[in-house]
């Protein structure tokens, strides 16, 4: 998916914020319920790569009240998850200063199995297609 820029369709910018991956955990899930009653699921996902060079990205993760929690809840270090949601960069105070962290904010976590969650994948596919479709646009 190379050359993504923002497009320009019917006279208006279109930026696209958009990751889905696939890889294992890097450890248990861990859970966060705060006073509001809202829920923070973290996980750590590891994906390979092999181009341009060899290495392994471990990525930070975050999703706030999963709806599938007991399924996270199930899952361990090396399960295979597949993940869609967006990029984000947050911000906080440390007692080092101001420090932030980059991290995918998940709209879906799914538990890997030999059959993807079939909706999950059909909008996997259709990021896709849109994608594809703005690219065109630009030729």
């Amino acid at each position: 998916m190379s050359g993504i820029t923002p497009t320009n369709i019917g006279g208006m910018t279109m930026d696209l914020n958009l990751i889905v991956m696939a890889g294992r955990l890097a450890a248990d899930p861990e859970f966060t319920t705060f006073a509001s009653g809202a829920t923070l699921c973290r996980i750590l996902v590891t994906t390979k790569s092999t181009e341009p060079r060899r290495r392994i990205d471990v990525i930070p993760v975050v999703q706030w009240d999963p709806a599938d929690d007991a399924v996270i809840r199930d899952m361990v270090r090396g399960d295979r998850v597949w993940v869609a949601g967006a990029v984000q960069r947050r911000f906080w105070s440390a007692e080092a200063g101001r420090t932030s962290r980059v991290e995918v904010v998940a709209h879906d976590i799914q538990h890997q199995v030999a059959k993807v969650d079939a909706d999950l994948a059909d909008r996997a596919g259709h990021a896709a297609d849109m994608i594809d479709a703005c690219n065109e646009e630009m030729i």
